[in-house]
């Protein structure tokens, strides 16, 4: 058991550097009182274990200024019955002791026991002798196959035969070998952000920073999420084939691609999932009707809102967000629309001649992400008939 102490809340991460290399045998989060404790999800290898840790606050951030690293020295004790003790992994990503029944990428384990000093040690993977080695004077022996075991389940036990032709035999120690890399997942983005929601197809914009990912994979296995070449975050695939991510820290605005990567339990990783590419935009929806110009007659320029023209077609102008759709309506009369420009603006001449009246002027606007918004009305009226 493996204890110490931490900030509340905080993910206490405990690594061990021996023989294999670093990996991860466990982790706890500290309680209420600032205490943490954990026994090793992983055993631990004979030898020097240097014991590290890494933790992380709730929100994802590592912390820095641990603790010295602590180092124990560990004997397992031998008797004359044989034994394995480990089988362990030393193909990347994942190195070290396997537990019983876990899968593994590498197809030449090593395995380590005890046995009586002098002892014959044979292999057997079922009813097949991979081979045999001879237990050193201090009763350990260790065992890695010259060939390639195959993928699929593997049992392995051990017999051993004393200088008398005498034979004792093992435990039995089950792994799963898998060294075939997983399919790739498909990947999905739902916008649930605004007046337009739901699936965000490639080439879309969104105004959701936080796009919830999901898609299909081999159960247990880690999906991790790019974006744009670098690694947002990871989730574990579900024992139904699916997964779901949605991201802690929000997207930038702007261009992004998102693909997978899936790595099964036995550390084989996919190719890169295709790639699902959208446009960010959480910039808030705009427009207004800056002005109305009346060009026909002796009376010309910018009008304000109520005023009388003779101009059957005056020309509207205005602001909006750039590559928005503007739809301009005289009352409930759609009149006719045109798209922002980079720099902001819009201008709008109706085609055809307004009715000789009063108007109700609007401008409705639509951006890339799907939000729509309303400006205030501009009231004219028009008059083209001349006086008596």
């Amino acid at each position: 058991v493996i204890s110490g102490i931490g900030g509340a809340g905080n993910i206490v991460f405990v690594y061990t550097t021996d023989a294999a290399g670093t990996h991860l045998i466990g982790s706890a989060v500290v309680d209420s009182t600032g205490n943490w404790s954990m026994t090793p999800d992983a055993p631990l290898l004979e030898g020097l274990n240097s014991l590290t840790l890494e933790t992380q606050d709730p929100a994802g951030n590592l912390i820095a200024g641990e603790a010295p690293a602590y180092d124990i020295t560990l004997l397992i004790p031998t008797g004359t019955e044989p034994s394995i003790t480990s089988v362990v992994d030393n193909s990347e990503p994942h190195v070290g002791p396997l537990q019983k029944g876990e899968a593994t990428n590498d197809s030449t384990p090593t395995l380590n026991g005890t046995a009586a000093a002098g002892d014959i040690v044979t292999i057997k993977d079922g009813s097949t002798v991979l081979g045999s080695v001879t237990a050193d004077s201090n009763g350990k022996w260790t065992f890695t196959p010259d060939t390639a075991l195959a993928d699929g389940n593997h049992n392995f036990a051990v017999t051993a035969t004393d200088p008398a032709g005498n034979h004792k035999e093992s435990g039995s120690f089950p792994i799963v070998i898998d060294t075939a890399a997983p399919g790739a997942s498909d990947v999905a983005a739902n916008d649930d952000v605004g007046d337009l929601t739901g699936t965000v197809n490639d080439g879309d914009t969104t105004d959701d920073q936080s796009p919830t990912f999901s898609g299909n994979a081999e159960p247990g296995s880690v999906v991790d999420i790019i974006d744009n070449g670098e690694v947002i975050g990871s989730t574990v695939v579900g024992d139904d084939g699916k997964w779901e991510y949605t991201p802690e820290t929000p997207l930038d605005k702007g261009d992004h691609e998102i693909t997978t990567v899936v790595t099964d339990p036995s550390g084989n990783s996919s190719d890169p999932s295709p790639g699902i590419s959208f446009t960010v935009d959480p910039d808030p929806n705009q427009v207004t009707i800056g002005s109305v110009n009346d060009d026909q007659g002796p009376i010309t320029g910018s009008m304000t809102d109520g005023n009388v023209t003779d101009d059957a077609r005056p020309e509207l102008t205005g602001n909006g967000k750039p590559g928005s759709v503007v739809t301009i309506k005289d009352g409930n009369d759609v009149l006719g629309s045109t798209t922002v420009q980079p720099d902001g603006s819009w201008s709008f001449t109706p085609s055809t001649d307004l009715s000789d009246g009063d108007h109700s002027l609007t401008a409705t606007s639509v951006d890339p992400a799907g939000n729509d918004v309303t400006s205030p009305a501009f009231d004219l009226t028009v008059d083209t008939v001349a006086p008596g």
